[in-house]
């Protein structure tokens, strides 16, 4: 080797060997950083499957019973206008008296002197109504019959009795719900365009109602070069998880049919993380006694989203009932 060779070449032979050695300088960081995201959606997703396995989740949901003004009839018995289903509700429960008017609604609960239906720990009287909460203005009253617990929920116009068996079939048979594989492409930086005002925002539901949200910004972002936007739900103007109930090429294939949901954190610096390989169903996906917000319009994309995850497949059915409609 020329120990005396000038300086200027010296210094270019430098450059070339720091050239040669940057990508193994580096390599070991960015699989580091790729090993942590890799873990961080795991770990997003393992708590996603214990959560819909839990005793409270989606899977024991087993009856949607709609209400009528007056006096409701319920109990496990054909003769019920309210059908609950399980081993520990006797033929006739009691009655639900639902009265007022949409969005005004007032409830009342009477067991039968033979049913022992319980309130935060406590049997509620036979002989006297109890008013109820449904879950219009948050928490609604759980009473429960043995293992079996029933509640009220409202959607837009109408109330009903929502029921829940932890051992229902769809959650001792469930086997889990496929993913695509975690492609880091799909986590896009987004922006957030705030509205001057915030704009009323029509979301159907699975049921053929309607309900009116709030849009306080759009969501933009790029995929492949091509600019796209979604309108996120929020409850109010200083929303930092930006909710998106969205459609895309893949529904009714792959995934499910009636879109899926994300939740997306906005920055202070106005970035938003769209993380599609979050994106999971909805509860509708799991069982027919739930309600579930569609894609608004313009939150049904032009593109396919091979990531997040895949249409259920109800492993209660052996026929193999798959969630995409």
């Amino acid at each position: 080797m020329n120990e005396h060779r000038h300086p200027i070449a010296r210094a270019g032979a430098f450059l070339l060997l720091a050239a040669l050695l940057l990508p193994s300088i580096h390599a070991p960081e960015a699989k580091g950083q790729m090993d942590n995201y890799v873990r961080s959606i795991e770990s997003w997703r393992s708590d996603r499957d214990l959560r819909l396995r839990s005793a409270n989740g989606w899977l024991t949901v087993v009856a949607l019973e709609w209400l009528s003004p007056g006096e409701n009839r319920f109990g496990s018995g054909p003769g019920n206008s309210v059908r609950i289903p399980g081993e520990y509700v006797p033929e006739f429960a009691g009655t639900i008296e639902m009265s007022g008017t949409p969005g005004n609604y007032s409830f009342s609960v009477q067991p039968s002197p033979d049913a022992q239906i319980m309130l935060d720990e406590k049997q509620l009287p036979s002989d006297k109504p109890t008013v109820i909460r449904s879950d219009r203005e948050g928490s609604p009253s759980t009473l429960g019959l043995g293992r079996i617990r029933f509640w009220i929920v409202e959607r837009g116009d109408r109330a009903a009795v929502r029921v829940r068996d932890p051992q229902s079939p769809q959650r001792t048979a469930f086997t889990g719900v496929e993913n695509y594989p975690i492609d880091p492409s799909w986590r896009i930086r987004g922006t957030f365009v705030r509205f001057d005002e915030p704009t009323p925002l029509i979301v159907p539901n699975i049921l053929g109602h309607a309900d009116t949200s709030f849009c306080y910004g759009r969501i933009e972002f790029e995929r492949d070069g091509v600019k796209h936007s979604l309108l996120p739900m929020s409850d109010a103007p200083d929303d930092t998880a930006l909710f998106v109930v969205f459609g895309d090429a893949t529904n009714g294939a792959e995934t499910y049919g009636a879109g899926r949901f994300l939740t997306a954190p906005l920055q202070p610096d106005g970035s938003v993380d769209l993380d599609f390989n979050k994106a999971y169903n909805p509860p509708c996906a799991f069982n027919e006694f739930t309600t579930c917000p569609l894609p608004p319009a313009g939150n049904v994309l032009p593109i396919a989203i091979p990531a997040g995850e895949k249409a259920y497949v109800d492993a209660a059915h052996p026929e193999g009932k798959s969630s995409a409609p």
